[in-house]
């Protein structure tokens, strides 16, 4: 998928599982730098989890890693914790790994829910997923 004027794209993979979607993984990509990967894991067609993997951001000696989980029962977030990280490229991976999880607010979790939907249901949910994810035109 392709935002208008170029202004970004997403990439989406799903996963089947007895012809239901199991696993879906979603590339948002930004114009410039930056971006994520979320995953997505359902059960019976609701999610139940999803992992939010935000690109390093940074130069060679201070990098940035974030990365974000949610976890949901019969609709609604029940956890949510992230992990952040900085140092040196070469080890920021081995920081991330090593991290603790520190619970959060759960503000961003709806969000990442109407995401899990909108990128279920394929190609159908294209157009509803550019009004997620592309920057509205300015005025």
């Amino acid at each position: 998928m392709d935002c208008p004027g170029r202004e970004g794209s997403a990439e989406v993979r799903l996963h089947q599982k007895n012809k239901a979607v199991s696993i879906a993984e979603l590339k948002d990509i930004p114009p410039g730098d930056g971006g994520s990967t979320y995953h997505f894991y359902y059960d019976n067609g609701q999610l139940i989890f999803a992992l939010n993997d935000a690109e390093p951001f940074g130069g060679a000696t201070e990098t940035r890693l974030l990365q974000r989980r949610f976890y949901y029962h019969q609709g609604s977030p029940i956890l949510c914790t992230k992990k952040e990280v900085w140092g040196p490229a070469d080890k920021v991976e081995s920081l991330l790994n090593n991290a603790p999880n520190e619970p959060v607010d759960c503000s961003f979790a709806p969000k990442v829910q109407r995401l899990a939907s909108t990128v279920k249901s394929g190609a159908a949910g294209m157009d509803d997923l550019k009004k997620l994810l592309c920057a509205k035109p300015a005025k």
